[in-house]
């Protein structure tokens, strides 16, 4: 009865549903000390989550006010991106019609492996970091969008899994 209160009190109060349980599977299975996250159905916030620890080292309990330092996260998308890529999206990405072609991108097909070999020390993380701002610098070889070629591109799941990373 309590929690059936709890819920109608929370609609009634437009307060956003609280997530935390069900994002945590995800955080372990990523095995990343937090994850917090916000949903927005038409500009509304409709649900938070925070789960897991401040870090590995500190198992302090994360919470929805607790702050984050990004660093340079965002740069890959916000500096030296080719103006092609302003409007990219991630459905262009998933759908091969992003203009990313491997066979144009000199080098980048083969840097993963590359840099595994190389430098063992350079995790895999840091390794599609690279790749990715690599692929904004450089631009779209191919029309891209909806109505751009189908290029199948290993690259474009690259830049994707940057992205949801």
């Amino acid at each position: 009865m309590l929690l059936a209160s709890l819920a109608v009190a929370s609609v009634v109060l437009n307060e956003p549903r609280n997530i935390s349980e069900e994002i945590e599977p995800i955080r372990a299975q990523a095995d990343i000390a937090s994850l917090v996250c916000a949903a927005y159905k038409d500009g509304e916030l409709v649900a938070t989550g925070a789960t897991g620890w401040l870090s590995h080292e500190h198992p302090v309990p994360v919470t929805l006010e607790n702050k984050y330092h990004i660093g340079s996260c965002t740069k890959a998308i916000t500096d030296e991106v080719n103006e092609a890529f302003q409007e990219l999206t991630v459905h262009d990405l998933l759908g091969h019609r992003a203009g990313i072609s491997e066979a144009q991108n000199q080098g980048l097909t083969t840097m993963p492996w590359i840099l595994a070999n190389a430098e063992k020390q350079l995790p895999v993380r840091s390794q599609r970091r690279a790749i990715a701002e690599a692929i904004l610098r450089s631009g779209p070889q191919v029309e891209g969008g909806d109505d751009g070629a189908f290029v199948y591109s290993n690259l474009g799941y690259i830049l994707a899994g940057v992205i949801i990373e």
